[in-house]
């Protein structure tokens, strides 16, 4: 729902300019008026960002009357040449500016901004017009608005009635979606898993009016607390939108998707279409935050792999059973929060501490749980007040209790991954510590996603005092090496251009099982898990220079100060806050 030419451009309203030059003083005056200039157009030019970032947007200047209340555009001909035309006028303006005469945070956006638009730039090559996919596994359009509507926050009247008129907009939005899949049917380009979508669509249609969507919007306005009259009022325009709208264009996609059923949809790789290659390139840099070469990454996954074989292998060799331990492992917890709770307590040595975080864990409803994920974070307002919001799914394990039931290692690791010290204390971190507002709402995958997986494997230490070392050691490992041949699946299929046949036989050489599953997961969404697996090997890569020049002077609490320091941000200026570390420690 973002457009990619919209770059959430916010900054500190000030800057320090002590021992700065006239010059350079003025430089910085006028690099401020552009950024805040730049903020103020995009996110009035994009609703989504204007009411999910911001309780109070009146504050920062926003003009709700700017504000068009829908989706945006969806790609076609007749807009790629207006972001063609923006991408450019941006970059020229840009340019303007002496990056020298910046101060240092300054000249931290002034990096983030020129590296998105280098992403931006190449995304939006002719060559690639059509080459997006709309309906992919896990994040889709047909999964990504339920968890938009659900999670909508209503905190007054008028976010009521602005909730009905983005509903009013779903259905002639995703027509356009549909007409632009038509096209890219044409042009042979489709790559969508019939079956999935339509499946979720069916369990969509099936339920009606009796959606947890629906459920959830009218509970919310019954919290609001308006007049009996109101209430009544604007449950009945949700209800009848929901159905008209929403419910509407369900049935639109499953009418249109089998239609296009008979045309070509490619079933391998991205490598398979003309330009796919290189259209994978830029996923991967745009997923990743930096400029390493995929071969590169290739080659750091591959040696990861080997290392954490190695060492699974040397494990089990001196404790024959410890893969038959690890099978019937527990940890002492019964619910959620106790996790939450003690990892608060237990990373306090390792990870910088800023107090405790106001918080509440959520289970999702049985149809709104989309079943490739355990666990969300949802992303609080830049000046929210609320607690934070933690979603758990229980139902993607309900019949499966050794692998995620809450006395599970995996389950302990969910936790930590979208809680403490993952997401939530991440974005927390960031939001009491980052001056620059514009550095606080930066969302780079690779380093968002690689330092929550990173945080899986450190946070496997604090369960030493009831599971053996051995144990989750082999853990540890055996998850680095599974997580490793998964991301290098992904660029085999789509950038080496492996058949189906042969990306099989790779899982098998692995010895992975031959997963059926996984590969149309990954061939109909390419890069999903580059950002979490790639991501932790940068951050590793980091670690591990840290540790190389520092010795016993490496210390773990000030690694993820300078880790965390900048915000998600892409990697050159992470790498610069490491090697800021490295230096002063020395």
């Amino acid at each position: 729902m973002k457009k990619y030419i919209s770059l959430f451009l916010i900054t500190a309203l000030t800057f320090s300019l002590v021992g700065c030059s006239p010059n350079q003083s003025q430089v910085q005056k006028e690099f401020d008026s552009f950024v805040l200039k730049d903020l103020k157009e995009s996110v009035e030019d994009d609703y989504s960002t204007y009411h999910i970032y911001f309780e109070n947007p009146e504050k920062y200047g926003f003009e709700k009357e700017n504000v068009d209340i829908d989706f945006g555009e969806v790609f076609n001909d007749e807009n790629y040449d207006d972001i063609r035309e923006k991408i450019d006028e941006f970059q020229k303006e840009l340019s303007q500016f002496d990056r020298d005469l910046l101060n240092e945070t300054q000249q931290d956006i002034y990096d983030q901004m020129t590296f998105d638009l280098s992403v931006a730039k190449e995304y939006s090559d002719e060559k690639f017009e059509y080459m997006y996919n709309y309906f992919e596994p896990m994040k889709g359009v047909h999964y990504s608005f339920e968890s938009f509507f659900a999670d909508f926050k209503m905190r007054n009247e008028e976010d009521v009635k602005d909730y009905i008129q983005l509903m009013k907009s779903f259905k002639p939005y995703i027509n356009d979606i549909l007409e632009y899949t038509k096209i890219q049917a044409d042009k042979g380009l489709m790559r969508i898993d019939f079956e999935e979508v339509l499946d979720r669509v069916d369990n969509i249609l099936k339920l009606k009016d009796q959606s947890s969507i629906l459920k959830q919007a009218l509970t919310h306005i019954e919290e609001l607390k308006l007049s009996d009259q109101k209430t009544k009022d604007y449950q009945k325009q949700v209800k009848d939108v929901f159905v008209e709208s929403y419910l509407g264009a369900m049935k639109n996609i499953k009418k249109t998707l089998n239609e296009l059923k008979t045309q070509k949809n490619n079933k391998e790789g991205l490598a398979k279409l003309k330009n796919g290659k290189e259209y994978y390139e830029i996923l991967y840099k745009k997923a990743m935050g930096n400029d390493r070469s995929v071969e590169d990454m290739k080659k750091l996954l591959n040696n990861y792999a080997k290392e954490a074989f190695m060492k699974m292998m040397k494990i089990q060799m001196d404790n024959p059973t410890v893969y038959e331990d690890i099978r019937k492992m527990e940890t002492k917890y019964t619910d959620y929060k106790s996790i939450l709770k003690d990892l608060n307590e237990s990373i306090k040595n390792d990870f910088p501490s800023f107090g405790d975080i106001d918080y509440n864990i959520k289970s999702l409803s049985k149809d709104l749980a989309n079943p490739g994920i355990a666990a969300y974070f949802n992303i609080p307002a830049l000046d929210s007040t609320q607690p934070r919001e933690m979603f758990v799914n229980a139902n993607k394990y309900e019949d499966s209790p050794s692998s995620g039931n809450t006395k599970s290692i995996s389950t302990f690791q969910t936790v930590a991954h979208e809680g403490i010290p993952g997401h939530m204390y991440q974005y927390d971190h960031y939001y009491r510590s980052q001056e620059s507002n514009w550095l606080k709402l930066q969302g780079n995958l690779g380093f968002v996603e690689g330092y929550a997986t990173y945080v899986e494997t450190q946070v496997l230490n604090y369960l030493s005092d009831e599971i053996s070392q051995d144990v989750l050691d082999y853990y540890n490992y055996e998850s680095i090496y599974i997580n490793c041949i998964v991301a290098l699946f992904d660029i085999a299929i789509h950038y080496d251009g492996l058949s189906h046949d042969e990306a099989m036989d790779f899982l098998k050489q692995n010895g992975l099982a031959a997963s059926e599953e996984l590969y149309q997961q990954i061939q109909a969404n390419p890069v999903a898990f580059i950002p979490y697996y790639a991501g932790y090997v940068e951050i590793m890569e980091l670690r591990k220079k840290a540790e190389s020049e520092l010795g016993n002077k490496f210390n773990a609490l000030d690694f993820h100060k300078a880790l965390l320091k900048t915000g998600s941000v892409c990697y050159d200026i992470i790498e610069k806050d490491i090697q800021d570390y490295i230096d002063e420690t020395k």
